[in-house]
Order: C-alpha cells, then structure tokens, then sequence
C-alpha cells in the first residue's frame, strides 16, 4: 500500500511540473526595486518612467507625502496621458507589498484614468503615492485645509450655515450619506445657494430645502452644469440637505455658499 501511495504521489508531482502548476526551477524572476522619494507640496515630479526594466529588475518610485492637518489633496496629472495614482497610509513595506502583488487592495484611495484633477480626503499624516501606470509619469499636488470629520448627516446635527460665509465640504469616494446644514430667515427672503464644485461632479449631486415640519422644498437637481438656486421663502428655519450619488469614483469636494 505505501508502494503505491509513494508511486501515486511522484506522480501527481510530475504532472504538475508540466503542466506549470509549480514554477521552474530554472526562471529567474525579476527583482522589484524601489525609490522613495519626498514630494513636496506644488513641487513636481519631473517626467520619469515608472516600471522600468533594467538589468533584470524593475524600477518603482514611490512619493512620501507628509500631512500636518486635515483636509484634501489635489493631484494634478501632467502626464501626456493620465493613468492612475494609489494612496497609502500604511508602512512603506506594505506599499512596497502592494506592488509587487497586484492582488493586494490597501491603498486608500486611487485615482481614476484619463483624469487631470482628483481629491483625495486626509487627516495629518504620512502618504505614499504610486503612479500604477508603466511608462512617462509627471504630477504634482497641493493641500487644502478642510473639515473632512462631518457629523451632520442627520436634520438633527445640521451645521448652521451663516450668510456669505463660504464652506468648503469634502465627502469620501463613494460616499452616500446626506449632509444637513439649517438656515434661518428672520424674515420673508430669496434664499439663493451657490455651488463650486472643485470636483466636477455636478450631475451627480442634488439639492433640497425642508422647513421645520419636513416639507420638502426642492430647489434644483444639477443639469450637470452648475448648482445655482434661488427661491423665495418665508421667515422661518430650514434644512438645507445635499445627496450625493452612489458610484462615483471619485471624492466630491465642493464649495457651499449661501446670500440671503
């Protein structure tokens, strides 16, 4: 029985040899090599190829950005055409982990192809940036000071938004929760609400008043052009509510600005 058992297994062994289940012995896999460089704010990357090959190793450059507050990062892609550019917030062995193994997910944030402009949440802290397309690469960033730990996603926690003063509103990737703002009108008034949208994503906002008793006063759903409402009410409170669609890839980051 262990005769054949021991023959049973040679085997299997060999067949998977040739079929390629178990590496040959005899290929030499390429070394990944890696170039931490400090990027720093509207400093450029200079073009440089990433992914390159030479003398049987590949080449990465991976980009140390450091955060001391909270806010958003706007990366500009200069590249001739725009790939995409992951996020870490972890260890640098781990960003180095992620791309040597492409089954590995632990960037924060990645951005979308053929985009120039993309925003990127962040709290204080050190980044590392990786372009993952092979070839010519050349971007830059910059930081903008911003309030990304919103806790006014319910009527209930609405922040008051104060006349002609300008709010700068940045919600993750993906991110489907309402955010509540109140207004109060002493007296009958237009209320207009003007819009910024630092993220292109005018059709995928929407925009609506409720008064105290929920009634719901619907301003404008953006034709995809621009978020700018006017419409006269009585004195009174009223909840400004902003959805978000689902899907998108990615953040939005707007400028909310309110004239009575």
């Amino acid at each position: 029985m262990k005769k054949i058992l021991s023959k049973l297994l040679v085997l299997v062994i060999a067949s998977a040899l040739i079929i390629g289940i178990f590496p040959n012995s005899s290929a030499e896999a390429a070394d990944n090599k890696f170039d931490v460089v400090t990027l720093k704010e509207k400093a450029s990357t200079g073009a440089f190829k990433q992914g390159k090959y030479s003398n049987g190793s590949y080449y990465y450059t991976i980009f140390k950005v450091e955060v001391k507050e909270d806010g958003y990062l706007t990366i500009t892609d200069k590249s001739e055409n725009p790939g995409s550019i992951e996020v870490y917030d972890c260890k640098i062995d781990t960003v180095k982990a992620n791309i040597s193994d492409y089954s590995l997910n632990d960037h924060i944030f990645r951005t979308p192809y053929d985009t120039e402009k993309s925003y990127v949440p962040v709290e204080a802290g050190t980044y590392y940036l990786v372009p993952t397309t092979y070839g010519d690469v050349k971007f830059e960033y910059t930081f903008t000071k911003a309030d990304i730990k919103r806790t006014n996603f319910y009527r209930k926690k609405a922040d008051k938004l104060k006349e002609n003063k300008v709010v700068t509103v940045v919600q993750p990737n993906g991110y489907e929760a309402d955010l509540w703002f109140e207004v109060s009108l002493s007296k009958n008034k237009t209320l207009t609400i003007d819009f910024e949208d630092l993220s292109y994503s005018y059709s995928y906002l929407s925009l609506y008043v409720y008064d105290e008793n929920g009634e719901n006063y619907k301003m404008i759903e953006s034709d995809g052009t621009s978020l700018k409402s006017s419409k006269t009410l009585d004195k009174g409170k009223y909840y400004i509510k902003i959805r978000q669609a689902s899907g998108m890839s990615n953040p939005t980051v707007y400028k909310l600005k309110l004239k009575k």
